[in-house]
């Protein structure tokens, strides 16, 4: 069986599915781990998540845009989903950050919320596999790891992005820094802006897979024990009518 983290889909259906065939993922034989925010930015988080929900092999964590659409989705569930309202009944910050596009995708899908929204929210805020550990941003505590990780909130998890500026800051070299993991994947943070080339970045172990997929950058998968990766297309060109969260 095949390990495959995946980087912050972001509503991006269809990048989602190109860069999966070129892994040749095969659902039946392959571990799927995805690293939070399926949800936000392009239009199709509806299908993302219908998609996770039916590969039996798919672990994840969730990431702080899973969490606001969770938030969401009592008030959906209460008031169903007005596209001309959405500024006005919804958290400003989310709707704008991506939000928009995924309570546009559900308002075709209103009857899903409610089971999509549970998915979510029992995914765990970081995941183990053998030694490698996978969050969606970060552990603020992370020079304390691995105790300091039960005693982080999901959203401390979601959110942070401390622990992959100290590891860029610093260029740590000692092994020792991960304390008792030999990886770390991240997401959360896009690395467009460091890296142009939208490769994925690695700082002694700690690989982010975030290269910007719920921008103008690409989706990333890769295989956690070669290290090969794939990538879709510039996410943007496979929603040329779409603005993204640009």
């Amino acid at each position: 069986m095949r390990r495959l983290a995946i980087g912050d889909i972001h509503g991006g259906y269809l990048a989602m599915l190109q860069v999966l065939e070129r892994a040749g993922f095969n659902a039946a034989d392959d571990l799927l781990i995805g690293l939070g925010d399926y949800v936000d930015g392009w239009p199709d988080s509806h299908e993302v998540v219908r998609y996770l929900m039916d590969i039996q092999n798919f672990k994840g964590v969730i990431g702080n845009h899973d969490l606001w659409f969770i938030d969401a989705s009592l008030k959906i569930r209460d008031n169903g989903i007005n596209v001309d309202e959405l500024y006005h009944s919804f958290n400003y910050n989310w709707v704008s950050q991506g939000g928009e596009a995924t309570l546009r995708s559900y308002g075709k899908n209103v009857e899903s919320v409610d089971s999509h929204a549970c998915f979510l929210a029992q995914l765990p805020g970081y995941l183990v596999v053998d030694d490698k550990l996978f969050i969606h941003g970060g552990c603020p505590d992370w020079e304390a790891l691995p105790q300091a990780l039960p005693e982080q909130t999901t959203y401390a998890l979601a959110w942070d992005r401390e622990m992959f500026y100290a590891f860029l800051r610093e260029n740590r070299k000692n092994p020792a820094d991960l304390r008792g993991f030999s990886e770390c994947y991240i997401g959360h943070t896009s690395t467009s802006r460091l890296d142009k080339t939208l490769q994925p970045v690695s700082c002694n172990g700690l690989w982010n897979l975030d290269q910007g997929g719920g921008w103008e950058g690409k989706l990333t998968v890769m295989d956690i024990d070669s290290h090969e990766y794939w990538q879709s297309d510039i996410v943007g060109t496979l929603y040329p009518y779409e603005r993204g969260r640009g």
